[in-house]
This record gives C-alpha cells, sequence and structure tokens, in this order.
C-alpha cells in the first residue's frame, strides 16, 4: 500500500468555524469565475484539519463589496433584486436536494456560503436546526 504525502498550508487565517490554524490543500486548479465557462486558473482550496470545512484561497476571491454591484449581477447575467432570483433557482433546488438524500439533516446548523438570495435555505427552513 503506498503512502499519500498531505500538502499542508500555514498561508491560511485560523478557521472561522472551530478555530483552528492548521489546513491541507484539498484541491488546486480552475475555479468557476462567475457564470459557466469564466475560469481562475491555479486557484487553491484548503480543507481545516479541525472541522473540515473548505476555502478558497483569498487571493483567488472576488472582493466581498463586488458581490453587491450591478456588475456582478450582470456578469452572472441576473438581476439585482431577490423575486427574479427565486424564480430562476426554486426549481433548480430539487438538484441540491438530490444531492443531500439520503443524508439526515434533521437538528443539523446548515451554512450555505455564498447562498445569493438563499432559496436552498428556505427549502430547507423547519427541517434543520437552523
Amino acid at each position: 500500500m503506498a503512502l499519500t504525502m498531505i500538502e499542508t498550508t500555514s498561508n491560511f487565517e485560523s478557521c472561522a468555524i472551530c478555530g483552528r490554524s492548521d489546513w491541507v490543500i484539498a484541491y488546486r486548479g480552475p475555479v468557476r469565475d462567475g457564470t459557466f465557462g469564466a475560469l481562475r486558473e491555479n486557484a487553491v482550496v484548503a480543507r481545516c484539519c479541525g472541522c473540515g470545512v473548505e476555502r478558497l484561497a483569498e487571493e483567488f476571491c472576488t472582493p466581498a463589496s463586488f458581490y453587491e454591484t450591478d456588475e456582478y449581477r450582470s456578469k452572472l447575467q441576473q438581476e439585482l433584486d431577490s423575486a427574479s432570483h427565486f424564480l430562476m433557482h426554486d426549481e433548480l433546488q430539487i438538484h441540491t436536494l438530490k444531492t443531500i438524500w439520503p443524508t439526515n439533516l434533521r437538528e443539523k446548523t446548515i451554512a450555505d456560503i455564498g447562498c445569493a438570495a438563499g432559496s436552498l435555505l428556505d427549502h430547507l427552513r423547519g427541517y434543520t436546526r437552523n
């Protein structure tokens, strides 16, 4: 049986969820930048050794303020208002729910990072703890 080297990194701040500061590289390669087809090459995603959450390295992240602009929604070919978002995304949640199935989410806490208007969380409300 061959041993696999695990690549660690110290380029990440302490985990916002569990506070640990040890991370392993989970992925290196292209990530989607906005609409499908637009890529950021050579991105790095690391996994927290404490809670297992994964995050994109900060240098590949879009500044938070950009998400509140018309330019961002235009890049995604979407409207700024949540009603338009729900019209487009509510019916797509069945695919996410099928992916999650049969994992039991009762009494679990769910974080939907990058959830836009929160369509998935709307569908899970009352089923999960939060």
